[in-house]
């Protein structure tokens, strides 16, 4: 677990300078927020990881529009988080 912490930690750390930086809404944001959902996901916090990965379509969305290959990373990392939680519906949606 400590270098996952650790690497949990690191990301929470560039989401901040990233939102200071460019704000809440950027593409990097969500690059960022994709990446700590995915460590979330590898510390057993599936519900954070769904939050992350969250919030991150939904920046992606509105830069790229929905179906663009920018967000495949992001739909899969909150696939993993539906599964992880047993909502196996709405993993489904997700591939």
């Amino acid at each position: 677990l400590g270098q996952r912490e650790q690497q949990r930690g690191l990301q929470e750390r560039a989401l901040k300078v990233q939102e200071q930086h460019y704000g809440k809404d950027h593409v990097q944001v969500a690059h960022t927020l994709a990446d700590l959902g995915n460590a979330y996901g590898a510390l057993g916090q599936p519900e954070q990881q769904k939050k992350m990965q969250e919030r991150a379509l939904k920046i992606q969305e509105q830069h790229f529009g929905s179906d663009h290959a920018e967000e495949v990373r992001t739909l899969a990392g909150l696939g993993s988080a539906f599964g992880a939680l047993g909502q196996y519906e709405q993993q489904k949606e997700m591939l």
